[in-house]
């Protein structure tokens, strides 16, 4: 529909708002339609932040409100505080509706009041008149609400853009910070080597929004947004941990221990994977049930990120990488097997090493910092990590992690 359109091609949210309003009034055919948010203050009032249709002054006019008293018993406020839609079906009638000469004034004769969430603590509502009484049925109602759950989806997806792109900005002004100061080289590279799989999970996940999002349940947009919130959340993260490190001058990882789901974690990396190697078959191998334990999220993921992405990138299409867990009382034993090209056994001593690339490599992309990030962050957590390859016919990483008890 042209309203989905509007939701899917918009690059703001004021075109958003202003687009979808306009839509639904000219193609609608209604009075007037506007969006307006909740504030949350003591006088709650709600705030008129687009329209379009015959307004003549009428959102200057009024003052709506979603409080408990009588001013906030109109379709308006009865809206946000149940969260449900609110119809008046004969606006001259309405004994509730504070504002009935005003809008009569305008040739307002019905209303629908649809509430949306933006946040779990932000709600808006879209209102749509219409110049004749009893307007809206009961598909209509069912129909329009679903155009105002696209209007929410719509909004959290700008925002989420919004926030990358935020982010993006801060990263860009560290690099140049980094390169100013020339000193941490290998904490830069590691920032950027460690961010570019959550911005393919970003990138991912907004194309499947934007081309998809009107085929899409409301469930699996939302579970596509919060992989894009997971992500940017990592990588302002990561960009904290950056700044701590630069004033320390030295490219150290500090260590911030936390209960985790490993099973669930590793299922999750695979997935992550997954989505910018669809080439490739990732397995699991490991407990089928949760296992808790206590290690550093973060640095976890910078292991596994690289040993990971290198499987897939040092092997041929449509070959499996694997990722096996065996979690001891005291130990964690992760291990990535691949079926890639493997390293040449006089060389695999320096595979470690900041910017050794193996002789076989050839215009595979890397940048030779990926395992020496790895060692990095395993040593941080008091493990190791060793190498098996065969050349020509692939590679196993093993990383030991001694554990921590809950009671520390």
């Amino acid at each position: 529909s042209s309203c989905n359109q509007v939701v899917v091609r918009a690059g703001d949210e004021t075109a958003l708002l202003h687009g979808l309003c306009q839509t639904i009034a000219t193609a609608g055919g209604y009075r007037l339609a506007w969006v307006g948010f909740a504030e949350q203050t003591p006088e709650r009032l709600i705030r008129p932040v687009a329209w379009a249709g015959y307004e003549a002054d009428y959102l200057s006019t009024i003052r709506l409100t979603w409080a408990e008293d009588q001013s906030g018993h109109g379709p308006a406020g009865t809206a946000i505080r149940t969260r449900l839609p609110q119809v008046s079906r004969f606006i001259a009638d309405d004994p509730h509706f504070a504002w009935r000469a005003e809008a009569l004034q305008r040739g307002y004769q019905s209303v629908l009041v649809l509430p949306f969430a933006v946040e779990s603590e932000e709600w808006g509502i879209l209102a749509i008149y219409a110049a004749e009484p009893d307007a809206f049925d009961n598909d209509e109602v069912l129909l329009l609400d679903e155009l105002a759950r696209d209007l929410a989806y719509g909004l959290r997806a700008l925002r989420d853009r919004n926030a990358l792109q935020e982010t993006t900005r801060t990263l860009a002004e560290v690099a140049q910070r980094q390169l100013e100061l020339d000193r941490s080289r290998l904490l830069l590279s590691m920032a950027v080597h460690d961010l570019r799989n959550p911005l393919a999970v970003i990138q991912t996940a907004l194309d499947v929004l934007d081309r998809y999002g009107d085929r899409l349940s409301e469930a699996e947009r939302e579970q596509r947004r919060k992989r894009i919130a997971e992500s940017i959340q990592f990588m302002r993260n990561l960009l904290d941990d950056i700044l701590l490190m630069s004033k320390a001058g030295l490219p150290t990882l500090p260590v911030h221990l936390e209960p985790l789901d490993i099973v669930a974690f590793c299922r999750q990396m695979l997935a992550d994977i997954a989505q910018t190697s669809a080439e490739h078959r990732l397995e699991f191998e490991g407990p089928p049930e949760s296992v808790q334990i206590i290690t550093d999220r973060k640095l976890l993921r910078h292991i596994l990120t690289n040993l990971l992405e290198n499987a897939v990138r040092y092997s041929p299409a449509g070959s499996t990488v694997t990722l096996t867990l065996h979690p001891q009382p005291d130990r964690l034993v992760l291990r990535v097997v691949d079926q890639g090209i493997g390293i040449p056994a006089q060389e695999q001593a320096h595979v470690f090493e900041p910017f050794f690339r193996a002789s076989n490599a050839g215009n595979i992309r890397g940048n030779g910092l990926g395992l020496t990030i790895v060692r990095q962050a395993v040593e941080a957590l008091g493990g190791t990590i060793a190498v098996e390859s065969t050349e020509g016919q692939g590679s196993t990483f093993t990383v030991t992690l001694l554990l921590p008890s809950a009671n520390g």
